[in-house]
């Protein structure tokens, strides 16, 4: 419930919502990233060895969904409730280069439907 959420301080949206408008376009809502709220939710699950930190898996989240959303976003804006913060600057820029060694799809299906 978003204003319960609110008073709590927590946040609204968790993994990526998707809307689709009349106009075909599809929106992409995301968890916010790098928060604290997300990271106070993590608290109480194990973390993985290979992160070693709750701080740490929450900056690979926000790398994983930074990477996903300049891969297949047209526009990408970016909202923050606060002035600017050069740990967003960092991370659109890993995510920019991670986003630069993905595998093309359409160039990975394409001997498969040439095939048929």
């Amino acid at each position: 419930n978003p204003p319960e959420a609110w008073a709590r301080g927590a946040h609204g949206t968790s993994g990526v919502d998707v809307q689709v408008t009349a106009e075909r376009l599809i929106l992409l809502d995301t968890q916010p990233l790098l928060s604290a709220s997300l990271l106070l939710s993590m608290t109480g699950s194990p973390v993985p060895p290979s992160v070693h930190s709750h701080e740490n898996l929450l900056e690979v989240q926000a790398l994983q969904l930074c990477a996903l959303l300049l891969s297949v976003c047209h526009v990408v804006l970016l909202v923050q409730d606060a002035a600017a913060d050069v740990r967003w600057w960092r991370l659109l820029r890993a995510a920019q280069m991670v986003g630069h060694r993905l595998p093309d799809i359409a160039t990975a299906l394409a001997p498969a439907a040439g095939g048929r």
